[in-house]
């Protein structure tokens, strides 16, 4: 998410991992190299690796005096103090693309020596770097051409110029903003991402540790079926999705806060088309609420929501605040906070789809003051006083707000 390539290397051949690095940046891959001596103190190796599972590719230059170095390693000692190998490995282990590069005369078959825990690099391409300089370039190109997606390159090198950029904070259509500066790819990971669209058994590492949601509806959260939901904005179910594979997750945490339905704040919504919404329900917007309602209550009797209910992993309250703007808040496990961001929609007056609100993108490393006043603006949807007056309306109306649903979704499918 971070950087695109990360470059491991010894540190006896730092001119080649040099000229290795200046042609990934001429190709936009975002590479990353540490050109530092390896007795560095324990925060900074832990920085590194952190770089190694962040970045979607890693590339491991074998040289002559690297192999020997680590086919005389054995799995069963302490290599802590070893980091190329400790880069190896962690590559190894959270499963990154990895590349292999070699230089000098390498003996094959002393690659069987190599650790267990390392010794998959075996089998992947080896591309060898010749003695002619000429020819450096022409074996980087086959590399890049055999063995780098570059789609996935554009979404870590995308996601780090957008972070790097130091901007107070980011303004465009909620499009724009979706489409271009944060995609799922760089919100969840590309890894993770494309593990749930294959549908893998194992999503693989989940980074996000919160996500607190306040807004009208979360109908593309809570609801899978494409004819309750502004068909210009969803995403076909993806979202539902994936909110479902992270609430797998004993770490995660899900805060909702929806408006309740027929409150006067969504009689206000309907009245000044803030929702935006194009699906079945254009004449009856208040339908929209309703389904939302409707089924976080059936979601919730079903796992994975029952599971994080009854463990305080989820929470759904609905509120009848008439909202100005949406938040959707994204707060990630150690080791990825400066990705912590808020990201607002404004409700906007006669719109024709969700897409062309505004919105605005604020990252809490670069903009500790805007982040901390929305934070604090989630944090009073989910007070005390708040639940309280959540647990009461949903109390005094439950049984009339699923019927009216039931009788909303009887009509359609009548229809």
């Amino acid at each position: 998410m971070t950087y695109g390539v990360f470059i491991n290397y010894k540190h006896t051949h730092k001119h080649l991992a040099g000229r290795i690095y200046d042609f990934f940046v001429t190709k936009g891959a975002g590479p990353f190299m540490d050109d530092y001596a390896m007795n560095q103190d324990r925060d900074y190796r832990e920085r590194l690796l952190h770089e190694v599972r962040n970045a979607p590719y890693f590339l491991c230059l074998l040289t002559e005096d690297a192999v020997e170095e680590l086919c005389a390693l054995d799995d069963s000692s302490d290599n802590e103090e070893n980091i190329y190998f400790q880069e190896i490995k962690t590559a190894c282990e959270s499963e990154r693309r990895i590349l292999v590069l070699t230089y000098g005369n390498i003996d094959y078959n002393v690659l069987r020596k190599l650790p267990e825990s390392i010794s998959g690099i075996r089998y992947i391409n080896h591309y060898k770097i010749p003695e002619e300089n000429r020819l450096f370039y022409n074996v980087m190109d086959n590399l890049c051409t055999n063995d780098v997606d570059y789609e996935v390159l554009r979404d870590a090198v995308s996601w780090r110029g957008l972070i790097k950029s130091k901007a107070n904070v980011l303004i465009s259509s909620r499009k724009e903003i979706e489409e271009r500066f944060r995609t799922y790819n760089m919100i969840f990971g590309t890894d993770y991402i494309t593990a749930i669209k294959n549908n893998a058994e194992s999503v693989g590492m989940n980074r996000v540790k919160e996500i607190s949601l306040v807004c009208y509806a979360a109908t593309a959260v809570l609801c899978n079926n494409r004819q309750y939901i502004d068909r210009l904005a969803y995403d076909h179910g993806f979202l539902f999705k994936i909110f479902s594979c992270l609430l797998k997750d004993q770490e995660f945490s899900l805060r909702l806060v929806i408006n309740a339905p027929l409150s006067s704040a969504t009689a206000d919504t309907i009245r000044y088309s803030k929702l935006g919404n194009s699906a079945f329900a254009a004449d009856d917007e208040e339908q929209i609420f309703l389904n939302s309602y409707a089924n976080i209550t059936r979601l919730s009797r079903a796992e994975p929501y029952k599971t994080a209910l009854r463990g305080r992993r989820f929470s759904f309250l609905v509120t009848d605040c008439a909202l100005p703007y949406a938040m959707f808040q994204v707060v990630y496990k150690n080791g990825f906070e400066e990705y912590n961001h808020i990201k607002i929609d404004l409700y906007s007056c006669g719109i024709d789809t969700t897409k062309e609100r505004r919105s605005m993108l604020i990252f809490e490393r670069d903009n500790v003051d805007n982040y901390d006043f929305f934070n604090e603006q989630i944090k009073l949807f989910n007070n005390k006083e708040a639940i309280a007056r959540s647990k009461q309306m949903i109390e005094e109306n439950h049984s009339r707000w699923i019927q009216a649903w039931n009788h909303y979704e009887e009509s359609f499918n009548t229809f």
